[in-house]
């Protein structure tokens, strides 16, 4: 059915209006009968199976608090200073900046040169962060560092991953194997 979307008067006391409408479109079949169709079919491996799981410990783990950034499961929160010529440029910093190491995201100068840091370390680095990839000059302050923990693969892990009271392992990998 048409249904008026705009409607008003000229000074010319004319009206002016538009018309919203749908139009089915007329379709021919062709010739579709005794085609052949392929059915994609992928085997699902065990290291596939292993790594899905793997990746569930790791979006249902907990961070703790560490002292020292020693692996790309960490989160590190950071000040950025920005610098010109050894000098802080007032105003231009940035505070309390999260990164989670095994985001691929995250700047692998940055992760490199975190690796290895503890709490409240400072150094220098040059990142690509200008217009046309300019780089700068940044101090980094290391101000929070937690380190990502994966819960036990248990039936309670089983169960929590499913919605269920009760799960098995082998329930949780016949899971991971069909989704």
């Amino acid at each position: 059915e048409p249904a008026v979307t705009h409607l008003h008067r000229t000074e010319s006391g004319g009206l002016h209006f538009a018309i919203k409408f749908e139009v089915m479109p007329n379709i021919v079949l062709g010739d579709y009968k005794g085609l052949t169709a392929q059915k994609m079919f992928h085997k699902v491996t065990e290291e596939e199976v292993d790594a899905e799981i793997e990746s569930l410990r790791e979006r249902m783990g907990t961070m703790v608090e560490a002292e020292l950034v020693e692996s790309e499961l960490t989160g590190v929160t950071i000040d950025l200073q920005k610098m010109i010529d050894g000098t802080p440029v007032i105003g231009n910093v940035m505070k309390d900046v999260r990164l989670y190491l095994n985001n691929p995201e995250v700047n692998p100068e940055l992760k490199a040169s975190l690796m290895g840091t503890k709490l409240n370390d400072t150094f220098m680095i040059d990142l690509e962060t200008g217009e046309n990839g300019e780089s700068f000059t940044y101090e980094v302050t290391v101000t929070d560092i937690k380190t990502l923990t994966f819960p036990e693969l248990d039936e309670a892990l089983a169960a929590k991953a499913m919605g269920r009271e009760t799960a098995t392992i082998d329930e949780l990998r016949e899971a991971a194997r069909e989704a």
